[in-house]
């Protein structure tokens, strides 16, 4: 149900993440654009069997309808329970947040005075905290956002939509299974003539939390991410070089160090999981064969040269001086 008062719903997806949720609903409830009413809570939890639900019904008892909690009588695809917070969401503007994320101060009270300054002009938002300029910028093609965001876009926190044009849609979630269907839901939205805008300074900051055992970053972003742009590529919405840059980056930048995690930061497995079969968009480009020898000197520096306990000792050694 729509409420014409609620500038933005905050929809937060979560499972089993008591231990950060609350950090995430204390840097939400701390601003005056929640305290003023422009912006409601909605938390959808996935059947959790920790103290979730019992954290997100604390927080709806204390902001009657401002909060507003749901949960999953089984567990459902992750992606599927992004749809359900959504479509739960009573505001005119539709934010993802991610339970293990906490907004800097201030950060949710911009965005939503940019929301309600250019809420008429643009579809959707995407609020990007390492972008230096003030002013908020036109999205107006496929091509200026690969260019712009790259990779970053993936990430559910960036992702902001207007409620009109979320229905428009027609079937939202359609790309559900290929673990980006926000992304697809931007593309198509830029293939149709409705442009976005990036708000600066939106500031997020978050837990770092460790994947799961059988997410594997190389399928997931060197083929269902690449084959959405693949697709741009070949209407002609994006050009060469900015798909290649596009593949460059996210190879270098998110799928080897991810993936292989070197120093055992980002993932729950103890080996990776299969990466050469997934590689096949890459197997033109000449950086590829460099990222393999990249590869074998990272993972001979983490493994038969324990670099970076060595360095981090160093560290420690000289904090103590």
């Amino acid at each position: 149900m729509f409420d014409h008062t609620i500038v933005c719903s905050v929809c937060i997806p979560t499972w089993n993440r008591d231990h950060s949720l609350k950090s995430t609903l204390e840097s939400i409830v701390s601003e005056k654009s929640f305290a003023d009413g422009r912006v409601e809570i909605v938390i959808s939890d996935n059947n959790s069997s920790d103290e979730t639900s019992r954290l997100a019904l604390s927080y709806q008892e204390k902001y009657p309808g401002r909060v507003n909690c749901f949960r999953q009588e089984r567990s459902i695809d992750p992606h599927l329970n992004f749809q359900f917070a959504l479509e739960h969401g009573r505001g005119r503007f539709l934010k993802l947040t991610t339970d293990h994320m906490q907004y800097d101060r201030g950060a949710l009270d911009n965005l939503v005075d940019a929301l309600e300054q250019h809420g008429d002009d643009y579809a959707f938002f995407i609020p990007v905290r390492e972008r230096k300029n003030a002013a908020s910028t036109r999205i107006d093609s496929v091509e200026y956002l690969i260019r712009e965001i790259s990779y970053k876009l993936t990430a559910i926190n960036y992702f902001c939509i207007e409620r009109s044009a979320y229905y428009s849609l027609g079937d939202p979630f359609r790309a559900w299974e290929n673990n980006f269907p926000h992304v697809d839901m931007l593309l198509r939205l830029l293939d149709s003539g409705r442009p976005g805008c990036i708000v600066d300074h939106a500031g997020q900051s978050g837990l770092q939390v460790k994947f799961a055992a059988d997410r594997n970053n190389a399928r997931i972003f060197g083929v269902n991410y690449l084959n959405l742009l693949n697709a741009e590529f070949d209407k002609g919405k994006l050009s060469s070089k900015t798909l290649v840059r596009e593949k460059r980056l996210l190879l270098f930048s998110y799928i080897i160090p991810m993936h292989f995690d070197f120093f055992h930061q980002y993932n729950s497995y103890s080996r990776p999981l299969p990466f050469f079969r997934y590689m096949k968009n890459y197997r033109n480009c000449w950086f590829f064969y460099g990222a393999i020898l990249w590869i074998g000197v990272y993972w001979f520096g983490s493994n038969v040269i324990p670099l970076h306990q060595w360095l981090g000792g160093l560290k420690r050694r000289l904090k103590q001086h």
